[in-house]
């Protein structure tokens, strides 16, 4: 039996529920995480968050975002996960849509993770993290200090940005152990099958290094690239897998096949 863990982030589509259903009893992640899109209503996200914990007997993350929201309106998501027994959660800055009314209380996801902790040691937090340093920070090094902060606040695990180079990755791994972070990482993946991805990424300022230049079949591309950089990373003893499915179910089906192996 393989120790390592295999998770996957999907969208709140309740008119996908029986995608879903078909796909995570097939693939069994270790969890899933639900992200949370400014389209997306937070009443969908428990409603779907629900029905995987309840009905398919699957742990799930909810995406909290501290940007937009004040201390009182985090109390009142934390009162309603807890009202269906959710108790993971993953703690983010959030993400600056147009038209997001931005709130000051929390400044960075570490303030987040602190104050959902101070309410209630026991919810289970995980947070994010930057191989290639988040697009804000001056430096590696101090977006890792501030990663310390994060963990030191109560972050139990994290979940890495998409990083197209696996070596980024290795040398992160090896530089937040240095500053003596030790929780399990979980290695962002995004198969890129579609041309408005590449797009998202440049906007996102995530470097792609020159992995689809030329390329003619982008959806097979994705995936073979994804298979290699999983199979790539488990090798090297990266603790977990998480795959950024953008609710796309045959290309995260088509990966989940050829990596299947490393996690049974």
């Amino acid at each position: 039996m393989s120790n390592k863990m295999f998770s996957i982030e999907i969208s709140a589509e309740l008119n996908q529920i029986q995608l879903i259903k078909h796909y995570l009893k097939k693939w069994k992640p270790s969890f899933v995480s639900i992200n949370n899109l400014s389209q997306t209503h937070f009443e969908d996200i428990v409603q779907i968050t629900n029905y995987i914990k309840k009905d398919l007997g699957i742990p799930v993350l909810v995406h909290m975002s501290g940007i937009s929201k004040t201390k009182s309106e985090i109390v009142e998501e934390l009162k309603t996960l807890e009202k269906y027994g959710i108790r993971r959660v993953l703690a983010l800055q959030g993400n600056l849509y147009h038209g997001i009314n931005i709130k000051k209380d929390f400044q960075y996801a570490s303030d987040l993770v602190k104050f959902i902790k101070s309410y209630d040691n026991s919810i289970e937090v995980f947070g994010t993290c930057y191989p290639e340093k988040h697009p804000d920070a001056t430096s590696l090094e101090s977006d890792i200090k501030h990663l310390k902060i994060k963990v030191d606040a109560g972050a139990i695990g994290l979940i890495s940005q998409i990083c197209f180079d696996n070596q980024k990755v290795y040398q992160f791994v090896d530089k937040i152990h240095e500053y003596g972070i030790n929780v399990p990482l979980f290695a962002g993946i995004m198969p890129i099958a579609k041309e408005y991805q590449l797009h998202w990424l440049e906007h996102s300022k995530i470097s792609t290094h020159h992995k689809f230049d030329n390329v003619k079949n982008l959806d097979q591309c994705g995936i073979d690239l994804s298979v290699n950089q999983i199979n790539d990373l488990l090798k090297h003893d990266v603790e977990g897998i998480h795959l950024y499915t953008m609710n796309d179910w045959q290309t995260t089906d088509a990966i989940y096949d050829k990596i299947k192996h490393n996690f049974e």
